[in-house]
């Protein structure tokens, strides 16, 4: 738990990382504008103060305000705002220096002039920069913390599967542990016995013999699964017949259901063309007639169904007691121990290697018979 923990802590890291950053640059944006702003109506004011004529696109425009009204002037609601403004605070308003007066949302940088002949308002309304400003700034701020939100969401998500994948990688080893002692613990018995002399030799080679090809099989099918998590195994797709995959699945099992007294019958009538990666489903089939034979009766069944959209059905059937329902959710879990045994990792092997070939094995019941389907 503890990589995971420190894998939480640096996504987590990263997130509030990410949102800090962010802040300080739309922070920095909305105050390097604003200082823009500032900088080009109070140049545009003081150009204005040396050439009241003077004009420049680049900057906003400017406007005067005589305090000592002539009678005919004429003042916008806002000029007589910020006239009452001076009035009412023009002891702390120092001349010829650049002041914001806002109101209303109008924002509009001002300087007052004084000299022997007149006393005037020079001002810059920057109204329109300043409300698209804080405008962009506001659909910048919901933009960023629904981005964060649906950031958290995937984060959260993503720490909810590192745990998910380090339980599992822990139960994996821990019965991976657990079925190693089982044929060991066999073979050090047997050992033991023939010592001892209560074993013979003979006994105990059948046993031995038996222990060791069942470590095998685990040890191997735990090397193919820890390749194809970390992804090593890589698919080879060649043009096959199937039907030839199963024969050579069906007789490599053949030996172990005869010693069980078993029949497998085999209907194959139609050549079933496929890209597929020979190896891996030679292996799923394996697999799944493994566990036919651990639980048939008397019979397995392979055969095929055509289906309408030129796919084919492989069907594998034994008449041992019908998978339950709790089995049938949990037979590709590795290592699921079911109602009737341990299912080890076969099962779970056949289905990553098919999964790899965009399809899956279904397990169903009919009629009375647990059955495995493919689709290819």
């Amino acid at each position: 738990m503890k990589k995971i923990n420190m894998n939480k802590k640096t996504i987590y890291g990263l997130l509030l990382g990410s949102i800090f950053a962010m802040w300080a640059l739309l922070i920095c944006f909305y105050y390097e504008e604003n200082k823009q702003i500032r900088n080009r109506a109070t140049t545009a004011i003081m150009k204005t103060y040396q050439n009241r004529y003077y004009e420049a696109k680049r900057l906003p425009g400017t406007w005067l305000i005589y305090l000592e009204p002539s009678g005919d002037d004429f003042l916008m609601d806002f000029e007589e705002d910020l006239v009452n403004h001076y009035n009412k605070n023009k002891a702390a308003i120092p001349y010829q220096k650049v002041q914001l007066y806002k109101k209303n949302g109008r924002y509009l940088y001002y300087m007052v002039v004084k000299n022997k002949e007149e006393r005037l308002i020079i001002y810059a309304d920057v109204s329109v920069s300043k409300n698209v400003i804080h405008n962009s700034m506001s659909v910048m701020v919901v933009a960023l913390l629904v981005s964060f939100g649906v950031l958290w969401g995937i984060f959260n998500m993503g720490i909810k599967k590192l745990n998910q994948k380090d339980k599992a990688l822990k139960n994996f080893f821990a019965n991976a542990s657990h079925e190693m002692k089982t044929p060991l613990t066999a073979i050090s018995g047997n050992v033991d016995g023939i010592r001892q002399g209560y074993v013979s030799k003979e006994q105990a080679l059948t046993v031995i013999e038996k222990e060791v090809d069942r470590m095998s099989t685990l040890i191997k099918s735990i090397l193919e699964l820890s390749q194809l998590d970390s992804g090593v195994q890589v698919m080879r797709k060649e043009d096959n017949d199937v039907r030839e995959i199963l024969y050579d699945a069906i007789s490599s099992i053949e030996p172990q259901a005869q010693n069980n007294n078993l029949n497998i019958e085999v209907h194959l009538p139609n050549v079933i063309f496929r890209s597929c990666d020979e190896g891996m489903l030679y292996s799923a089939f394996s697999n799944i007639l493994s566990n036919d034979v651990r639980f048939a009766k008397s019979t397995i069944w392979v055969y095929t169904e055509r289906m309408d959209n030129d796919k084919v059905k492989i069907i594998f059937e034994n008449d041992g007691e019908v998978i339950s329902e709790q089995d049938k959710r949990h037979v590709f879990d590795r290592f699921y121990k079911g109602e009737r045994g341990q299912y080890g990792i076969g099962m779970a092997l056949a289905q990553e290697y098919i999964k790899l070939h965009q399809t899956e094995i279904k397990v169903l019941t009919r009629n009375q018979r647990t059955v495995f389907e493919i689709e290819l």
